[in-house]
């Protein structure tokens, strides 16, 4: 199995547990948790090994994305105070460490954010000269699940496969080179990213960095200078 195995499928595992530590964080305790944990269960956090499908790694994690995906998606939709929760789990994740480099930062940024598989190429990470970090979403994954918490059915993405004869195929994320993105403008986010702003907010608190939401989707992880 571990000849079959890459580091970046055990990337995505931890990065969709991850996600459904903070579905946990929001809801556990509540009665809705109990609910949602048999509508829809949480994801098993054995090990890889022993949980993977070998005959369909790609199709089997992008069903798990499904789960906790869908999980999450109601868990924001339900909690009152979903934004100061996920501002409160941001703080207790950032390890009070300051950051010395864009890399470094995204380094642990790449850990716990999750959108979709690295070949979905959904969201573009990039450096400017400045050595600030920006998260640009091409695509969004998370609007079918926030508009329909618990409607995705995950069986479907069991039959999902990478396009590796695609140009635009990468089987790992990485930071690229920096394009101008859309101007400032006034957005209208949804609770999806809202939450995602405040995740970062609190992760970045005394770190050298501070977020910026440039528009609806996308953020400015911005080096601090003196």
């Amino acid at each position: 199995m571990s000849k079959i195995l890459g580091t970046i499928h055990y990337l995505m595992y931890e990065k969709i547990k991850y996600q459904d530590e903070i579905t946990k964080y929001l809801l556990e305790g509540r009665e809705e948790f109990e609910k949602l944990n048999e509508i829809m269960p949480p994801v098993s956090t054995d090990s890889l090994e022993k949980l993977v499908d070998p005959q369909n790694i790609h199709g089997w994690l992008s069903a798990r994305i499904d789960i906790v995906e869908s999980r999450f998606a109601y868990a924001i939709n339900t909690v009152a105070d979903a934004e100061e929760k996920i501002y409160e789990f941001g703080i207790k994740e950032s390890l009070n460490k300051k950051f010395n480099s864009a890399k470094e930062l995204y380094g642990e940024i790449n850990k716990r954010l999750l959108d979709g598989m690295p070949c979905d190429r959904a969201l573009l990470v990039s450096e400017d000269e400045d050595g600030n970090l920006y998260l640009e979403q091409k695509i969004n994954l998370h609007k079918e699940y926030e508009e329909s918490p618990l409607f995705k059915e995950p069986s479907l993405s069991l039959i999902k496969n990478c396009n590796k004869n695609d140009p635009k195929h990468n089987e790992k994320f990485e930071i690229e080179d920096f394009e101008t993105l859309k101007k400032d403008e006034p957005y209208d986010a949804s609770l999806f990213y809202i939450c995602r702003f405040q995740f970062l907010k609190g992760f970045l608190k005394d770190s050298g960095y501070l977020v910026k939401m440039i528009n609806d989707t996308d953020f400015k992880l911005e080096k601090i200078t003196n």
